[in-house]
């Protein structure tokens, strides 16, 4: 994990798969962090208050 401010978001790279189809774990939470552009490892924000601390925190809980 690591978390980057760049010029335009701020970047949550959550480089951790989960599963059978070893899918990665930020594209699970693509639906309940509909403010954020979600990639495959990557979650992208402009500001915190776009960001629900709760989801976030479960996701982060789940990290291995």
């Amino acid at each position: 994990m690591s978390l980057a401010s760049q010029k335009q978001y701020i970047s949550l790279y959550v480089n951790c798969t989960v599963g059978e189809g070893e899918r990665y774990l930020a594209e699970e939470y693509r639906e309940r962090l509909p403010r954020a552009n979600i990639g495959k490892s990557c979650i992208r924000f402009k500001r915190p208050a776009d960001i629900d601390l709760e989801v976030l925190r479960e996701l982060l809980g789940r990290v291995e």
